[in-house]
């Protein structure tokens, strides 16, 4: 069973919008699920909440494409639709696309999605938001990074992301978002074996919070951990647990592995398993297009 399981059906991830309540427990929320897609992966979802709009911006991926994509839905605060399309200015990256890390900073909205296939970290500035962006400034070179989030707080800046292998990278910068930057490697207490980053970090009450997945070997997108940061510095990070969240919809309940939040509003995805027949081909195609852009991509840095 196992065997015809993976041959036949892989992940189906989607995206639900809810209004934020008097609760800080999201399974006592009314999420509303994005239509089905065709698409494999409508997941990562990241929401703003400006000039009286919805902004959810995410990771589309049709297995036989290969590549995610980056889109944003636009919604009016009564969560109802209004449009949705692909966002412009990455294309020339020509990699897997995912985790649209959407900020302001200094009253500019900016992006940093993950391009860990070309081995480097890039910023990307709204020129017309939501749809239209511009490089701004390529942050890290050398490193292949996931999931990478922005932290500004007590007056200090980091970038803080994954390793393939979903280990904690620490990277600091002295002045700021667009000064330069420098791995540090401070001596970790965490609260959980899963330290890649599921969401935008929280800020309450001047506390820091991350949002990470359970993921390893063999499992991807279990659950989510939200843990508290005691500290946060060059030489150490300590942190503590503070819940776990599972899957809680009956149909989407084989996995969750982002939430994030905006002031009156909340985004999860959650994954369901798609069967077909024909799963074996798209799975092969699938790899064999992964396999000549990661080619391609190597050949291009030397």
């Amino acid at each position: 069973m196992k065997i015809i399981e993976k041959l036949f059906s892989c992940d189906n991830w989607n995206i639900a919008l809810a209004r934020r309540k008097n609760t800080s427990n999201i399974l006592d929320y009314d999420f509303e699920w994005f239509p089905v897609s065709s698409a494999e992966f409508v997941a990562d979802p990241f929401i703003i909440e400006y000039q009286k709009h919805i902004y959810v911006f995410f990771e589309k991926l049709y297995l036989l494409k290969s590549r995610g994509e980056l889109w944003c839905s636009v919604f009016n605060l009564n969560g109802e639709f209004i449009e949705s399309s692909k966002l412009t200015g990455f294309d020339e990256l020509g990699c897997h696309l995912s985790f649209p890390f959407i900020f302001k900073y200094r009253n500019d909205f900016y992006c940093i999605p993950e391009t860990n296939e070309r081995d480097e970290l890039i910023l990307y500035k709204s020129k017309s938001f939501p749809f239209i962006w511009t490089k701004e400034k390529t942050l890290i070179v050398g490193h292949s990074i996931v999931d990478t989030v922005f932290v500004e707080h007590d007056d200090s800046y980091w970038l803080i992301g994954s390793d393939l292998d979903n280990n904690r990278q620490f990277f600091k910068s002295e002045g700021g978002l667009f000064d330069d930057w420098h791995q540090v490697d401070p001596c970790c207490s965490y609260a959980s074996n899963h330290q890649r980053m599921a969401g935008k970090p929280i800020i309450r009450n001047n506390e820091l919070y991350f949002i990470t997945q359970e993921c390893g070997k063999g499992f991807y997108g279990n659950s989510l951990i939200l843990s508290k940061v005691d500290i946060l510095s060059e030489s150490s990070y300590i942190e503590t647990f503070i819940e776990q969240i599972c899957p809680f919809d009956e149909q989407y309940n084989s996995g969750i592995h982002t939430l994030n939040y905006s002031e009156n509003f909340v985004v999860i995805d959650s994954k369901k398993r798609k069967y077909s027949l024909i799963m074996p081909l798209i799975k092969l195609i699938y790899s064999l297009k992964c396999t000549y852009r990661l080619k391609m991509l190597k050949g291009n840095r030397k």
